[in-house]
């Protein structure tokens, strides 16, 4: 069973670490953290999207201090191995019409009703199947959950990731489909009041690992 360590002298925004059963702890990003989380990311638009660092899609990822750690409302979490070693990521910050693949309706929703947006979840390839993502995802959630400011937690995905598709239809709930557009998006939305499935929060998940 994932444990928690107890929350000491953190901040009070912030949660405890979460570890994982298959030796990664899961936690709030720090400054020192930035470059290695950049770099993933960066990592992941090459791999898995076939781009690199574009600044006009991704001013985020050039100031991830401003974009997460310094702006109300928003946070970045990490995965991290028993070296230390950066290898997820997870973002929460405030919605805003970055995409044009929202239609009207979808976006008059999220204008109108208080959403967090749920972004940058990456996992270094040769870390996946670890738990790290929903893991990440269920820090955030509960972040999200505690934090009272939002309504709405939603996300969207690159379909045309391998796997990406399949992996948010079994850990959130589908929207809209946006396809065919340049970056195949599907949009998802994931329930504050109830934990990832997969993840430490989800009974069934406990049940079996005990």
């Amino acid at each position: 069973m994932a444990r928690r360590t107890p929350r000491g002298a953190l901040e009070m925004n912030q949660l405890p670490p979460v570890h994982l059963p298959t030796g990664l702890v899961v936690r709030h990003a720090t400054r020192d953290d930035l470059g290695d989380a950049a770099a993933l990311m960066v990592r992941t638009f090459n791999e898995d999207f076939g781009y690199g660092l574009r600044p006009e899609m991704h001013a985020d990822v050039v100031d991830l201090a401003a974009a997460y750690l310094d702006k109300p409302h928003s946070a970045l979490f990490v995965a991290v191995d028993a070296t230390g070693a950066l290898v997820g990521t997870a973002a929460i910050a405030s919605w805003d019409r970055r995409h044009p693949t929202h239609p009207a309706w979808l976006a008059e929703r999220y204008a109108t009703v208080r959403s967090a947006e749920l972004l940058r979840v990456y996992v270094a390839r040769e870390h996946r199947r670890r738990g790290a993502a929903r893991e990440l995802i269920e820090l955030a959630r509960r972040w999200v959950s505690a934090e009272r400011h939002f309504k709405l937690l939603i996300l969207h995905t690159n379909a045309g990731v391998p796997g990406a598709l399949a992996f948010w239809n079994a850990t959130a709930t589908l929207v809209h489909d946006s396809r065919p557009n340049e970056h195949n998006t599907v949009h998802f939305e994931l329930a504050l009041e109830r934990p990832v499935p997969g993840s430490s929060g989800d009974a069934t998940t406990r049940e079996v690992r005990a």
